[in-house]
């Protein structure tokens, strides 16, 4: 059928509906009855009516905050927007019109008075045949929103165009920023919701702090989904306490580095499936206040392909569940990070030192399920963790050198020596020497001995230039120590070691008695050790010349594990 033949039968179609409706029939028209029907109703010819030149008006100044849409159906269809032409020729009265009226962003609608052959007044849709001029003004201006529905809500107001902003419009970020606008009912679902607000903004960088009253959001799934470019997203400003399901909330937001979910409330959340799936530049992600733990909680692929992630902060609740009863999904779900860097992810455990220590044990227990994984924990109390308050978070471990504290010129003692019960420790030094007539200067100088706190152990003895004499007075008053050292005792009590200096490390309080020392006499060196008594000369330890004419700026501890005992380390009280 030719193009011509087409708008032929359309015509032909469109007046007969057009009688229809008039004369209130449903009954079948023939075009050769179409003028006589035409008389009746108008007085007019078909030849009249054709001829017709109709005019659509749009009073467009007189609408507030609103703005028309409008569509012909006919031999030239179309949809368009009042802007385009506010005067339009409706191309000789053939065919139908729909008006309806949209309101700007932010602004609930108003309506709008239609004058044509039958006046319709305030109303949002308009929809009829064309028979005479059209004339359209506002009834009621649009007003400023106090309730929003924000599903979709990007995809509604810029539809594609929302994947080329790079910043939300002034327009949106006012909305999303407005305390006083309450998330409204989505009137499909019958529920309150963020879900897929911002999804699918692929270029998006920035979104600010999203402070609109969501009380009675239960929903935020798919909110940042596929925003690619996001750098940051702060959570903070989102009342959570009645939202249960974030699935996917996250999903494939590549740009992020870290997130902070802490804000999430542990009595609702149910459903966290997919929240940052394919976050591959995600190091970061803080979920206390999750609880893995609840009863019918989702959790599936919640770290996928998350292959970058370092950090995963968790509390007590979570790691009850997974840490200390092993819990084979979690385990799972974590394998399904990927990761293939050159670090592990460190688990980070927010509590008392008496559930860090159950955690730990567990660990250890199950640690090759873990190493299989990449996966180490760790104790908050060993991290500094910022938050600038934009979303982001800052993690610094601690140093885990500590420093220990002096008395009397040459005693050093552990602080808190009660925390460090049977931990193995290792010292660093920072200080001065003189060796065979050249200085030195050294700096966090580790020294190869490791040994077993007790919290009754004697402290650390550094006899630095000068200080023998002080040292000699303290052995003079103490007879247990001078009964494990004899030898060393008579050596130093006999004035040979006057001008010397010594570096030793004792425990006596521990059945055998234990201590090691090293002293520079003369430019050449004196390394010994002690048990109940017995002296054993040793060979030389490592860097031993610094102990030559030594002073100490700094002398520290850290803990370590048997994995980080070195084989050249002396153990000094344990084997």
């Amino acid at each position: 059928m030719s193009e011509l033949a087409l708008i032929k039968e359309q015509t032909l179609t469109n007046i007969g509906d057009a009688i229809r409706e008039k004369t209130e029939t449903t009954e079948l028209i023939f075009p050769k009855d179409m003028p006589a029907k035409i008389r009746t109703i108008s007085g007019l010819t078909i030849d009249d009516f054709i001829a017709a030149n109709y005019i659509l008006n749009i009073n467009e100044t007189s609408f507030t905050n609103q703005y028309l849409i409008y569509k012909t159906f006919g031999p030239i269809e179309g949809i368009y927007n009042s802007a385009d032409n506010p005067t339009s020729n409706l191309n000789n009265g053939i065919g139908k019109i729909r008006i309806e009226v949209k309101p700007n962003e932010g602004y609930d609608i108003g309506s709008m008075d239609v004058t044509a052959t039958v006046t319709s007044e305030d109303i949002t849709v308009y929809e009829n045949f064309i028979t005479s001029n059209i004339e359209v003004t506002q009834h009621s201006a649009a007003v400023k929103a106090t309730q929003i529905d924000f599903s979709n809500y990007m995809e509604r107001w810029y539809g594609d165009n929302r994947s080329t902003l790079t910043d939300v419009t002034a327009t949106t970020n006012n909305i999303i920023t407005d305390a006083t606008i309450t998330a409204k009912e989505n009137p499909d679902s019958n529920t309150t919701t963020l879900n897929s607000m911002f999804a699918g903004c692929n270029s998006l960088q920035n979104i600010p702090k999203i402070t609109v009253n969501t009380t009675n959001v239960t929903e935020a799934v798919n909110m940042f989904e596929d925003c690619t470019s996001l750098q940051k997203v702060d959570l903070s400003g989102i009342n959570t306490s009645n939202i249960t399901n974030i699935s996917g909330i996250l999903k494939n937001c590549t740009a992020l580095t870290s997130v902070d979910l802490n804000v999430f409330k542990r009595t609702k959340v149910k459903n966290i499936s997919d929240f940052c799936s394919g976050c591959t530049n995600l190091e970061i992600l803080d979920m206390r206040n999750i609880d893995f733990g609840k009863t019918g909680f989702t959790y599936t692929g919640f770290v996928s392909g998350c292959n970058s992630l370092r950090y995963l902060i968790l509390d007590g609740p979570s790691l009850q569940q997974f840490m200390i009863n092993s819990d084979p999904t979690f385990i799972a779900e974590l394998a399904k990070r990927n990761h293939n860097k050159s670090y592990k992810t460190t688990i980070i455990f927010e509590g008392n030192l008496q559930f860090w220590q159950l955690v730990l044990q567990n660990y250890n227990s199950n640690k090759s399920l873990y190493d299989a994984i990449n996966i180490s924990v760790d104790w908050m109390v060993n991290y500094n963790i910022t938050k600038p308050g934009d979303g982001t978070i800052q993690i610094q471990p601690k140093s885990q050198w500590h420093e220990l504290t002096v008395e009397n010129e040459i005693f050093y003692r552990f602080p808190n020596i009660s925390n460090l019960n049977a931990k193995k420790v290792r010292l660093r030094i920072t200080g001065t020497s003189k060796y065979q007539s050249n200085n030195y200067t050294f700096t966090n100088l580790e020294i190869p001995v490791v040994f077993k706190v007790d919290p009754n152990m004697d402290i650390i003895f550094a006899v630095t230039t000068g200080k023998m004499p002080i040292f000699k007075n303290y052995l003079n008053s103490n007879p247990q120590i001078q009964s494990f050292i004899p030898g060393l005792y008579a050596q130093i009590n006999s004035n040979s070691y006057d001008n010397d200096c010594m570096f030793m490390i004792t425990d006596s309080s521990a059945s055998p008695n234990y201590s090691i020392h090293i002293i520079m006499e003369n430019n050449a060196t004196q390394c010994g050790r002690c048990r109940n008594g017995s002296e054993v000369l040793m060979p030389n330890i490592r860097y031993l010349h610094y102990f030559s004419e030594f002073n100490i700026t700094k002398l520290e501890y850290k803990v370590i594990e048997d994995a980080d005992i070195l084989p050249t380390d002396y153990k000094l009280n344990f084997d």
